[in-house]
């Protein structure tokens, strides 16, 4: 049996496209530090637990 592990950081890309975002409006955010970022070489990532902090908050 096979397990899907979630990964622990999404490119911004994929971030955008999962929580429909543009690139404009993710980079505002994280000008603002509603979004806290990874940056590894010259790749910009999100840990998982942000994005998934930051979607919660948007409810709170």
């Amino acid at each position: 049996m096979y397990s899907y592990e979630q990964p622990r950081a999404i490119t911004v890309d994929q971030f955008c496209r999962v929580y429909g975002l543009g690139r404009s409006k993710f980079y505002l955010l994280v000008r603002d530090q509603q979004i806290k970022t990874l940056k590894i070489g010259s790749k910009t990532l999100i840990a998982t637990e942000e994005a998934e902090r930051w979607f919660r908050s948007l409810y709170a």
